[in-house]
């Protein structure tokens, strides 16, 4: 008589070996639930193929699983990273000694291009400039468009960057007996250009009329020397 059916209790331990089971033999539905652990499993034998989309989820990896080797080049993008880090930095620096007598002069520049036009800048600029008329000032330009000022450049006029540093820029109180202007300047501005082109920030010495002497990077004796700087930051906005 054949034997249909052959119950477990009918074979010996370890009479069933890997090479009596005929291949695909043993599917997941015949495998009761936490029947293999963790230590049944062969290292390297879960490959990523063998993974479903979204199995492993981050609450499945262990802190510090992750390392900076385990990462693709370019898997971490701007999109991904929190509001207010900086993603970019790029400078600029001139000792060169301008002086000009017109209603304006260059002090320094730089230009970046920022990744999302939901970004912002951050510029920072430690600035030498000098000049022989009193209402002068610092302005800031974007691609050649006039976008903020510190202080007034002439009374009554608004302001709107900030100035960490004067020391001092105005010494006579916004007067207008022609007493000079002076000093090194820190200022700030965070700026919203929504943008991804290539913009350069320039900063300028500019003064209500031309006609009196400009100075950046020096004074008016030509022993006296100095330098101006610029910072650019984009930041997650």
């Amino acid at each position: 008589m054949a034997i249909d059916t052959l119950g477990a209790n009918a074979l010996a331990s370890n009479s069933v070996t890997t090479a009596k089971i005929a291949a695909d033999a043993v599917t997941s539905a015949k495998i009761p639930a936490g029947a293999v652990v963790v230590g049944d499993i062969a290292d390297g034998s879960i490959t990523t193929a063998k993974l479903a989309a979204d199995a492993v989820t981050a609450a499945k990896l262990a802190d510090n699983a992750v390392v900076t080797a385990n990462l693709a080049s370019g898997a971490i993008t701007t999109g991904v990273m929190p509001t207010g880090t900086v993603i970019q930095t790029v400078s600029g620096r001139t000792d060169t000694r301008v002086v000009s007598n017109g209603i304006s002069v260059d002090i320094v520049s730089a230009a970046i291009t920022p990744t999302s036009t939901s970004n912002k800048i951050l510029i920072y600029g430690s600035l030498s400039a000098f000049s022989d008329v009193n209402h002068v000032g610092i302005r800031l330009y974007r691609n050649g468009i006039h976008i903020a000022d510190a202080p007034e450049v002439q009374s009554g006029t608004t302001f709107n960057m900030v100035q960490i540093v004067s020391a001092s820029f105005d010494n006579n109180n916004h007067g207008n007996n022609n007493n000079a202007s002076f000093g090194s300047n820190a200022v700030l501005f965070y700026d919203s250009p929504s943008s991804t082109s290539a913009l350069t920030y320039l900063f300028k010495l500019h003064q209500p009329g031309s006609g009196h002497n400009l100075y950046v990077n020096g004074g008016a004796n030509t022993y006296q020397s100095a330098t101006s700087n610029i910072i650019l930051q984009e930041i997650v906005g």
